[in-house]
C-alpha cells in the first residue's frame, strides 16, 4: 500500500473538513473574547475573538500500525519518542503516546485554535485512514 498517498488524501480531506467547520462557526459569530486578565492589569488589552473553545486534536494509532512503521522507516527521528515525515503538504509527525501507541499530527492547521475545527479535521482524516484499513481514534483536549 502507498502510505504516502493515503496520508496525502487524509490531509486533503482533513483540511476540507476544517474549512467547512470554520465556515459554520463564522456564521454563528464569536463566542469568546481573548484578552488580558482584568484581575492582573488596570487596562486589559483585547487581542481578538475565538469562535469556539481553544484546543488541540490528534489521531491515536497503535505502535504496531503499518502507518507508524512507514513513518518511522521513511521519516527521520526527531527525538527519542518522535518522528517526522516531510510531505508536499508539510510535516507529518508522530509522538509516543502514553500509556501506549503514537499520536499522529497532520499538517491540516488553518492557523486557528478552535477545538471543534481540529476535531472535524482529524475525524475526517481518520475516516480516510480507516477506509484504507488503518485503525485509530481521535483525541482532543482543551487548551
Amino acid at each position: 500500500m502507498d502510505y504516502l498517498k493515503v496520508l496525502l488524501e487524509a490531509i486533503e480531506v482533513g483540511r476540507k473538513a476544517a474549512k467547512e467547520q470554520l465556515h459554520r462557526l463564522k456564521r454563528n459569530g464569536a463566542r469568546y473574547i481573548v484578552m488580558d486578565d482584568p484581575n492582573l492589569t488596570d487596562e486589559p488589552r483585547i487581542y481578538g475573538t475565538m469562535l469556539d473553545s481553544c484546543g488541540f486534536a490528534n489521531i491515536r494509532l497503535s505502535g504496531r500500525s503499518p502507518l507508524v512503521r512507514f513513518i518511522k522507516k521513511n521519516g527521520f527521528k526527531r527525538s527519542f519518542h518522535s518522528y517526522v515525515l516531510h510531505t508536499p503538504y508539510g510535516k507529518v509527525e508522530i509522538y509516543k503516546a502514553y500509556p501506549k501507541g503514537y499520536s499522529l499530527y497532520l499538517p491540516i492547521d488553518n492557523g486557528r485554535q478552535e477545538v471543534s475545527v481540529k476535531e472535524a479535521a482529524y475525524q475526517a482524516a481518520l475516516e480516510v485512514l480507516k477506509k484504507h484499513g488503518i485503525d485509530g481514534g481521535v483525541y482532543s483536549r482543551l487548551d
